[in-house]
């Protein structure tokens, strides 16, 4: 129930729940060059989490190996805010494609005083057009309500996030409300 009156704040209250940036953040290097600033990384809230930060699009690095990817040393300790919205200290990390949503992805946690090593590889599967299978080979197969408004909130599509969004518009016509942990379909409509 807070976490719904804490959504409808606006951003320069919602950022004072948690770690502040500077505090965080102590060393950021992608690939070799400082990404310490916090223009390197998008803020939004979380409804769970509190602040969260975004490694923005467009940097790549082609080369593998500890060096070559984010390294981060970060501060996830208990906040001194007694504002803060959760009691629980650490991180919670999401590792999503830029199309998708964090908040669409499953994340993993990062307890204070540890430190983790990921490795990632991509794979990529290109299916052969017709005759050889059903799959649309145009980029907008469908026409739905939810396929539509899950690309105008500049998503790719994903199953998860039309559900996501199919519960939040039966909310809405319900209790004229909506669940503060998905995507928000209606702008007249309170968390």
């Amino acid at each position: 129930l807070v976490h719904g009156f804490v959504n409808d704040e606006p951003d320069r209250v919602k950022r004072t729940l948690g770690i502040s940036w500077p505090l965080m953040v102590n060393m950021c290097v992608f690939a070799g060059s400082i990404c310490h600033d916090e223009k390197d990384f998008s803020w939004y809230f979380h409804s769970e989490y509190g602040n969260c930060y975004q490694f923005k699009t467009g940097k790549v690095s082609s080369r593998t190996g500890r060096r070559h990817g984010l390294n981060m040393m970060v501060f996830v300790g208990a906040p001194a805010n007694p504002n803060s919205i959760t009691f629980e200290s650490g991180a919670r990390l999401f590792i999503h494609n830029q199309t998708e949503s964090p908040k669409s992805v499953e994340g993993i946690s990062v307890m204070p005083g540890t430190s983790m090593n990921i490795a990632l590889k991509k794979r990529v599967h290109n299916k052969l057009p017709k005759p050889f299978n059903d799959c649309h080979d145009t980029a907008k197969p469908f026409d739905g309500f939810f396929y539509a408004k899950t690309l105008e909130l500049g998503y790719a599509y994903k199953q998860k996030t039309c559900l996501d969004l199919c519960v939040q518009d039966y909310l809405s016509r319900q209790c004229n409300c909506s669940d503060s942990s998905y995507p928000k379909l209606y702008n007249n409509v309170s968390h």
